[in-house]
């Protein structure tokens, strides 16, 4: 897809090959000599003796022009093997009525085995429904027979399963063979008379103007140009009229002359209800040294009546993205190019190439008929519709947008897209179709309410996201980002609520489930959060859930399942200070013997105390702590002066404690953490 948006071919214009088989020892490259090596861009081969002569033409398909080729095979005219053949054309009676999937054999004396008369030589062929890439040979089973003189016989075994044998076929002859008749038809063909003369396809001149109108308008991303006071203005349709951009450049002299058309036609125009735009491109282009003030030098001197102003490198990008993606090829920028839009601001044709005030008149009348089909204005020929108009896929423009980087369209874009799925919500005729509708509705608003949400938009974000909640209740990633949203703007109780409902909904919902646990833990509700942990943990461990669980777990004074906790967060992460801060001192100071653990304590608390910890208040205060449970009181106490020393007089609570644990540790007693929630 890269190469075919840069304008190339699949094939990179390679000549057909042709191989002929020699006797099944090896394949002959004949591609040349056969005349079938057009360098077309191939895609489809079908197979039938159109002529009737006996042997097979072909015809082809290609991506380029001609489409459409014919190569009669004249191989065999003025050859003694022309009427070597023999066809067939199957009817089904029990089988399908075309005979799809029988298989033919016709048996051939063998010229080999003169003793032997009743030894054959079978050739075998299967009918077939679509035999090629996008294409369908002819159902008559061709049989080239080459040096026989005769047939002995021919076995159809049909799809049915019925094995069925016809006699009586000759060379040259064609035959219908009916399941079950037992006696082959002869098909007389003779009033066939197919003429096909060969003609040579003529080339178009290249146009002047290039014209695409679109069936259905395309929305505009945001585009801004510098107007003639320097500020910076809109692209939009003025007074509810269509608007005519005129993208050109003082250096073009088409361009020149296209504007001069404009001023001397304005009246004309004017009542037809339409509005121009001159869009200066001056100053974008390097390989140019005209200026702005060239272009409204210009404008000025012809008195051109309408408003004007200089493109924006940035506008004109999206304006060439827009045609990338609409087109699948990046256009090349070339001037003068005209867009019309309509009074809706959306985009209705693009023209390349100078534009006549007369075209332009003529299209939006026609755009502006209400007895037209609208997909009428962008049809080149005449005819009528069999089918609904399509809707323009807004959402993937609006991905598009964004992974350029452009994220104020790609929240334009869905915007649109949402209000086309609510118009088509008040359309829906039955209530299996608004269903889909409201499902595709909630999924638009939950969108946009992402892309609000990264804007800062919070206030807006959380409108959408209840907007696809009302459109579908169990739109669980909906009710998770409400939830969060809500969290963030203090509506606790409403956050709580939101995530309820997701889990209601998605039990499974592992997001669901964390941003429950986290919200009951807020509110102080650890027993109701207990079981979401543990759900979440046994399908998808993280260091993070091990050590907010412990956390919880301490709350709830389930002290060994908290340094279970703590452990399992430890061994997903050894640098985890949170985790081993909090293990260490339920370790070293827990009121639970079962608990306490003063080696493994030490340990962790030794590590604490290292590289750029060393000497922290904190840490030497639990070092302390450690030393105390594990005996060692001398080392306690001198641990614990020097966090004292750290700690300095600013912090008079903690303080405090400190000089608390101390006499604890004076007196050869380890200290005991009542709750063990310490740090």
């Amino acid at each position: 897809m890269k190469l075919l948006r840069e304008g190339r071919s699949f094939s990179g214009r390679e000549r057909n090959c042709a191989f002929m088989n020699c006797d099944g020892q090896a394949f002959a490259n004949i591609s040349a000599v056969s005349g079938l090596n057009y360098d077309d861009d191939g895609r489809a081969l079908a197979v039938s003796d159109w002529d009737q002569d006996g042997d097979l033409d072909l015809w082809f398909l290609n991506r380029t022009g001609p489409r459409l080729r014919l190569m009669i095979n004249q191989s065999d005219q003025r050859s003694s093997q022309s009427n070597k053949f023999v066809a067939f054309q199957l009817q089904g009676t029990e089988s399908n009525r075309d005979g799809i999937g029988a298989r033919v054999t016709v048996h051939l004396p063998d010229p080999t085995n003169g003793e032997t008369p009743s030894t054959t030589l079978p050739i075998h062929q299967t009918l077939s429904a679509g035999d090629a890439f996008l294409s369908q040979s002819s159902k008559w089973l061709h049989f080239g027979l080459g040096e026989a003189d005769s047939i002995e016989s021919v076995l159809v075994r049909w799809p049915s399963g019925r094995l069925e044998t016809f006699k009586g076929c000759q060379l040259g002859n064609r035959y219908r063979l009916i399941e079950g008749a037992g006696k082959p038809i002869l098909v007389d063909q003779s009033s066939r008379n197919i003429v096909l003369k060969p003609s040579k396809q003529q080339t178009a001149s290249p146009a002047k103007l290039q014209r695409v109108a679109f069936a259905t308008p395309v929305p505009l991303p945001i585009v801004k140009y510098r107007a003639d006071a320097g500020t910076e203005t809109p692209l939009t349709a003025t007074n509810d009229r269509p608007l005519v951009v005129s993208l050109w450049a003082s250096w073009c002299l088409p361009c020149l002359a296209e504007l001069e058309q404009l001023t001397d036609q304005a009246d004309s125009l004017k009542q037809a209800g339409i509005d121009v735009l001159a869009l200066s491109l001056n100053g974008l282009d390097k390989n140019h040294a005209d200026s702005a003030e060239d272009a409204i030098h210009f404008l000025d001197k012809i008195s051109f009546p309408w408003p004007r102003g200089i493109a924006q490198q940035e506008s004109l990008e999206k304006i060439l993205l827009l045609e990338e993606l609409l087109f699948n090829r990046r256009p090349q920028l070339s001037v003068p190019t005209s867009l019309l839009i309509t009074k809706d601001g959306e985009l209705a044709a693009i023209y390349r190439g100078p534009i006549s005030p007369s075209a332009i008149i003529q299209d939006v009348r026609q755009l502006n008929s209400p007895a037209k089909d609208p997909r009428d204005f962008s049809a080149p020929l005449s005819g009528s519709w069999n089918t609904p108009p399509r809707q323009l896929m807004v959402s993937a423009l609006a991905r598009e947008f964004r992974t350029r980087g452009y994220q104020a369209d790609y929240a334009r874009y869905l915007s649109l897209d949402r209000e086309r799925l609510k118009r088509a919500r008040d359309l829906a005729s039955s209530p299996e179709q608004k269903a889909q509708i409201d499902s595709q509705y909630a999924q638009a608003n939950f969108t946009l309410g992402v892309a609000l949400a990264a804007s800062g938009q919070t206030e807006e974000a959380i409108d959408h996201f209840r907007r696809a909640i009302a459109a579908q209740a169990d739109h669980t990633d909906a009710l998770i980002n409400l939830g969060v949203l809500l969290a963030k703007a203090g509506d606790s109780q409403a956050a709580l609520q939101s995530f309820q409902q997701a889990v209601k909904f998605n039990p499974d919902s592992l997001p669901a489930r964390i941003n429950l646990a986290t919200a009951l833990s807020s509110r102080k509700s650890f027993q109701e959060s207990i079981e979401h942990y543990r759900y979440v943990l046994r399908k998808q461990p993280s260091q993070e859930l091990h050590q907010r669980f412990g956390r919880v777990l301490l709350e709830t004074g389930t002290y060994q399942e908290a340094a279970k906790q703590f452990e399992s967060a430890l061994q997903l992460e050894k640098r985890d200070f949170a985790s081993t801060l909090a293990l260490t001192w339920l370790l070293a100071t827990c009121n639970e013997d079962s608990v306490r653990d003063g080696e493994r304590a030490l340990e962790l608390a030794k590590r604490l105390n290292s590289g750029q910890t060393t000497n922290d208040p904190l840490v030497l205060d639990i070092l302390a702590a450690a030393f105390a449970e594990a005996g060692d009181f001398t080392q306690a106490r001198e641990t614990q002066l020097e966090a004292i020393k750290r700690l300095g007089s600013q912090n008079v609570k903690a303080l405090t404690a400190f000089e608390q644990r101390l006499r604890h540790y004076e007196d050869g007693r380890p200290f005991r953490d009542s709750d063990a929630k310490y740090p």
